[in-house]
């Protein structure tokens, strides 16, 4: 009798240590999730990640990319992977998470560093990071996260915030609440249980002039006493110019009162079988890019099509130098005439 008390004392404070299911919480697992086939889903054998949020850890093997960590367990990694903004202040909190503690903030959680950084590109790769998103107006982006316990939830809703124009230093909160271009389902979620259920959804990348951009995804978890709380992960994303490459261009920061409020919103399906918004599948000729490229390859493509342009203004330049000897030949022809003419 005394052992069973002290066997239940001791689950009982076990228990009491361990996080609850709903102190776990979220974050972008992967921010450019490529379906293999005509299957869209975001189970591990359905795709593949071609693009990361800032600083995800990995690991490479040669041109292969894959996760550090197992699927829905970076909450407890060091640092942990999710950022919850204050309770009291979510929209004067940093939109993204710097990996320091801040002074004044209600229930706050760290997360890892996922600041801009200078170049951009600099938090991507590295041999330890995972690859950054490319993408062009007009292409659907997909993105992935880990259930967590919530995706049942009532009012489960995912924004997704993008700047017009390219930033030198990361927006506020508050600029990137006017800038949302779509919501998804968070609640959109396939295998894996509750806690590590895969889920996710798509968007359409609005038209924006090529550049780097932040790409925000912030969820909405409706906590205690339906206080909400708010969830962000920051990844960047290369906008090429329109044949895939990326033109260089000059960071402006927008002013505070510019907007872009709504969006095309996204709709996702709760029944886990592929209705994800009808993303946009891979080109028929698309070849699946190595970790660590970061618009190379389209860059060639460029090189090609500057090539051929370049050949057919040859050929019109060509066309146009026969036609002006032909006049020649032709002016030459009627003043002999006019020699023999005048000779008769």
């Amino acid at each position: 009798m005394v052992y069973s008390k002290l066997f239940l004392a001791s689950v009982a404070a076990t228990m009491m240590m361990m996080p609850s299911f709903s102190d776990a919480h979220s974050w972008v697992d992967c921010m450019d999730w490529r379906f293999n086939g005509g299957k869209q889903s975001f189970d591990d054998n359905a795709g593949y990640c071609a693009g990361y949020a800032r600083r995800y850890p990995v690991k490479y093997n040669g041109d292969q990319v894959s996760p550090r960590y197992a699927f829905g367990s970076l909450d407890s990694a060091d640092p942990n992977r999710h950022y919850k903004q204050s309770e009291k202040n979510p929209d004067d909190w940093p939109a993204c998470s710097t990996g320091k503690t801040y002074k004044g903030g209600e229930g706050e959680e760290v997360g890892s560093d996922e600041t801009l950084a200078s170049p951009v590109d600099s938090a991507y790769g590295q041999g330890k990071w995972g690859p950054m998103t490319v993408a062009k107006p007009g292409q659907q982006l997909c993105v992935r996260w880990p259930a967590k316990n919530h995706k049942d939830e009532p009012d489960n809703v995912v924004y997704i915030n993008m700047p017009p124009t390219p930033m030198s230093k990361d927006p506020t909160q508050r600029q990137l609440n006017q800038w949302t271009i779509a919501k998804l389902d968070y609640g959109n979620c396939f295998s894996g249980g509750s806690d590590k259920a895969r889920c996710g959804g798509c968007f359409t990348v609005p038209d924006r002039a090529p550049g780097d951009y932040l790409i925000q995804w912030r969820w909405k978890l409706n906590g205690e006493d339906n206080v909400p709380e708010w969830y962000t992960s920051c990844s960047d994303v290369r906008i090429g110019n329109g044949k895939g490459g990326v033109a260089p261009t000059a960071t402006v920061d927008p002013a505070p009162s510019s907007t872009e409020s709504g969006g095309k919103v996204t709709t996702t399906s709760k029944n886990g079988k592929g209705n994800v918004g009808k993303p946009t599948p891979n080109p028929p000729n698309y070849k699946k890019p190595a970790p660590t490229n970061n618009g190379d390859d389209e860059d060639d493509d460029d090189d090609e099509d500057n090539d051929e342009e370049d050949d057919e203004d040859n050929d019109e330049d060509d066309d146009e130098d026969n036609d002006e000897e032909d006049d020649e030949d032709n002016d030459e022809d009627d003043d002999e005439d006019d020699d023999d003419e005048d000779d008769g």
